[in-house]
């Protein structure tokens, strides 16, 4: 029983994209999650990290690389402690996808549909709130 009130626990949620339409997308389909707040939504890394200080949602939906640059590098630079719950974000065709997905990252290839997002955020929840 304990588990189906942590699945309906509200998350803080932020979303960090370069891309317009899919950071649109994204925030369209989390908003149909329930119990999400979105708090935030950057396009540029600085402005994320920047944001993640001011807002510290508990979820960060996250493009793996913005403007050219590799996001994984940048979160390595944050404290552990301040990091939120992480779904990351790619190309369906990015080579890297298999790797991230072996090494238990939360990755989404885009384009992703409401189930897909759904089950990234239940796992995100678990993570929260275990």
């Amino acid at each position: 029983m304990a588990h189906e009130v942590q699945h309906w626990q509200n998350l803080r949620a932020a979303i960090a994209d370069d891309e317009p339409l899919s950071r649109k997308k994204t925030r369209l389909l989390l908003s149909r999650e329930p119990g999400i707040q979105i708090v935030g939504e950057f396009n540029g890394l600085e402005e994320a990290v920047a944001g993640l200080k001011k807002h510290r949602p508990d979820l960060l939906v996250l493009a793996i690389e913005i403007a050219g640059k590799n996001t994984l590098e940048v979160l390595q630079k944050i404290a552990r402690e301040e990091l939120p719950a992480l779904i990351f974000t790619t190309t369906y065709d990015d080579p890297r996808l298999e790797l991230f997905k072996s090494r238990s990252l939360n990755v989404l290839a885009k384009p992703f549909d409401q189930e897909r997002l759904h089950v990234a955020v239940a796992q995100a929840r678990a993570e929260c709130f275990s």
